[in-house]
């Protein structure tokens, strides 16, 4: 599809549906509107109805329902924020209102409302500091790198995830030592340090290995791939993409293998080896339609798009990405959109439909300003419309694109 190898690592730290989030406002309506409670036998029968809420909020987060996960969980927090329930179950409301404020600040991530999710995880961790959880802690203060991660703040991501890895020797917690160390892997591949990444990669790839968490495993693999295609060693990349698909065949892990096969698809398109392109997205495409995963469906049907515009069949690529377009839209995934409807631009283009090219540009930006994507995409995009523009002979328009696209270019110090 195209995609810059910088949303190719972002997109395995945090998975790319986007939708609306409730706003405060509605938000301080719902913590109000739980009933109080007095009667022994009400409290505890409130206690529990929490702890339904959240559990149905785990089930539906899983199933990529965020909007009704997110009601049930701030459901769940009024209940263990009552006065009467605290009062009565003073540990037990305190621990799950801890719990219920991580997974909503791991959802706002999700959804991008940034602030909101470093808030509600700020007071998630003084609540687990306050009992002691350190287990608790160190997937807190994960999370809050994450965060920091999608706001670009790389270095404030370290810190959180140098005072996670601390707690997690500490208490000997080897798996989550390992997610650090490839948290870790990945900010400083974003400050272009690679050679400190491959080495925090690494780390994470032998603890992974020694503990059997197989799915980790690959997904370690395909990062420390990234990490060494970025220094030149683009054989080894993909040997390692094979590591991880071997991996994910043996343990029978569907999932995983569509991930590693459009990983291995992006290389082989930016190597030009597009045969082999195609054969990994269709691959991709098969597995997700057997699965029944239709955005996975969407993110194949993308990718075999972008590499259909390169081979000149612009007809089909439009198809392809028309198909994946309408899957976005049904799961509300702002960010492949907005992929999505670039490369409808770009194909509209090669085909000299420029007016439908330029308001395929135009939307495609809108949301990549939305979602406060990287700056790379909208630069990268710029530039397309500029083309566009000077095409249909729109000189002053094309000029400004151009220079838009330039600034932000020489901002993230994108030399290409």
């Amino acid at each position: 599809m195209r995609y810059p190898i910088a949303f190719l690592i972002a997109s395995l730290l945090m998975p790319l549906n986007v939708a609306a989030v409730t706003s405060g406002e509605e938000q301080v309506v719902l913590a109000q509107s739980v009933p109080e409670v007095t009667n022994e036998d009400e409290v505890a029968e409130r206690l529990a109805e929490g702890d339904r809420l959240l559990d149905q909020g785990n089930q539906q987060f899983n199933e990529n329902r965020y909007q009704e996960a997110l009601q049930s969980w701030e459901q769940a927090l009024a209940i263990y924020q009552d006065s009467a329930i605290q009062m009565k179950f003073p540990e037990e409301s305190r621990r799950q209102e801890g719990e219920t404020l991580y997974k909503l600040g791991g959802l706002y991530r999700r959804l991008r409302q940034f602030q909101e999710a470093i808030s509600t995880l700020e007071q998630a961790l003084q609540i687990v500091r306050e009992q002691g959880n350190q287990q608790s802690e160190i997937h807190i203060l994960n999370e809050l790198g994450q965060v920091n991660v999608a706001l670009t703040q790389y270095e404030q991501a370290i810190y959180f995830y140098d005072k996670s890895l601390a707690i997690a020797r500490t208490i000997g917690e080897r798996q989550t030592e390992a997610t650090t160390f490839k948290y870790l892997g990945s900010a400083y591949w974003f400050l272009h340090d690679f050679e400190r990444a491959i080495n925090y990669f690494e780390q994470a790839l032998e603890i992974f290995q020694e503990t059997g968490n197989h799915q980790a495993e690959g997904d370690t693999l395909i990062r420390l791939g990234i990490a060494y295609w970025e220094i030149g060693q683009g054989a080894y990349t993909i040997d390692l993409y094979q590591q991880a698909l071997e991996v994910a065949r043996e343990n029978n892990d569907k999932a995983g293998e569509g991930r590693v096969l459009g990983a291995l698809g992006n290389v082989y398109d930016a190597q030009s080896q597009y045969k082999l392109a195609v054969d990994s997205f269709e691959q991709r495409l098969a597995l997700s339609r057997e699965m029944g995963n239709r955005l996975e469906e969407g993110f194949a049907l993308g990718d075999l798009g972008g590499v259909y515009i390169t081979l000149g069949q612009h007809a089909l690529s439009i198809d392809l990405n028309q198909q994946a377009l309408s899957i976005a839209r049904d799961f509300e995934s702002r960010v492949l959109e907005g992929w999505l409807l670039r490369n409808l631009g770009i194909a509209n283009w090669h085909l000299t439909y420029y007016e439908q090219s330029i308001d395929f540009y135009q939307k495609s930006l809108e949301i990549f300003r939305e979602i406060d994507a990287h700056p790379i995409s909208e630069s990268s995009t710029l530039l397309f419309l500029g083309i566009a523009y000077f095409d249909s002979g729109q000189d002053e328009l094309a000029i400004n694109s151009y220079e838009r696209a330039l600034a932000l270019a020489l901002e993230i110090g994108d030399r290409s």
